[in-house]
């Protein structure tokens, strides 16, 4: 009796799927390999049913793991990085399980509708982004990231006052976040708007002095408006940044021509 006490103990701590799963979790692996990672023995568990003690271990455990993984892909897209489909399979697998495991965490659910709908519109599905896009940011409503999303979405559809009321909810979340600022600040200027884009690129420079871009662009705005002194001084310090800060999307060569040009 005891002998098979032991081995029946042994068989679930170290040889059950359940055991399996928190191996992979803890080395690493939870959403790939596809087929072994912890992702994938938990939806092998869930057929048999997920016990409350369980479930808790997961939520102490392997929660943390996953938001980790996650942000490590949203942090790139914050940054200004496109994911790469690969990529953004991981991030909808880590939070649809992080969501599976904790169902009552609107912050998780937001997180998992947002991985969908950056695949969505990736795809150009842009009315299924939208839809995803929604519920993200009402399940919790103050994550900045949506927001922005959804602005990109109707500037992508020529719908300028839409986007700019999706980016002012974002500044308002995020103030110190300067990509939206300097997003917005671009599409001012498509829409010509140079009073508006004065302002958002102002704005990205508040929010991030490093950045060398939002000064580059002021100098080409005050370039457009004969404001001679004022571009010379934003393309210097655009300059001037950039050696501190680079930026491989910032033209250093042609920055350096206009400044010849207007000396």
């Amino acid at each position: 009796m005891l002998v098979a006490f032991v081995i029946i103990f042994l068989w679930h701590r170290f040889g059950s799927t359940e055991a399996n799963m928190f191996q992979a979790a803890n080395a690493g692996q939870l959403v790939l390999p596809r087929g072994t990672s912890a992702f994938d023995l938990y939806q092998r568990l869930k057929v048999g049913g997920v016990s409350p003690v369980t479930r808790d271990r997961l939520k102490a455990e392997v929660i943390p793991r996953l938001s980790e993984a996650g942000e490590v892909f949203l942090k790139k897209v914050r940054d200004g990085v496109e994911l790469a489909e690969p990529e953004q399979e991981q991030l909808i697998r880590i939070f649809e399980f992080a969501a599976d495991i904790d169902a009552q965490s609107n912050a998780l659910f937001a997180r998992r509708a947002y991985a969908m709908a950056y695949r969505a519109a990736f795809r150009k599905a842009d009315a299924e982004a939208l839809v995803s896009l929604r519920e993200a940011f009402q399940s919790d409503s103050q994550w900045a990231l949506p927001f922005r999303d959804v602005a990109r979405l109707y500037a992508r559809a020529g719908n300028y006052a839409n986007a700019e009321y999706f980016y002012q909810q974002t500044f308002q979340l995020a103030p110190k976040w300067a990509l939206p600022a300097f997003e917005l600040g671009k599409l001012a200027v498509q829409y010509k708007r140079p009073a508006e884009a004065e302002l958002a690129f102002r704005r990205a420079i508040e929010a991030d002095p490093t950045l060398p871009a939002p000064w580059a662009q002021l100098g080409s705005l005050y370039e457009t408006q004969k404001r001679k002194a004022e571009a010379i001084s934003a393309y210097e310090k655009s300059l001037q940044l950039a050696q501190l800060s680079a930026d491989p999307a910032l033209n250093i060569t042609e920055i350096k021509a206009r400044l010849e040009k207007m000396r």
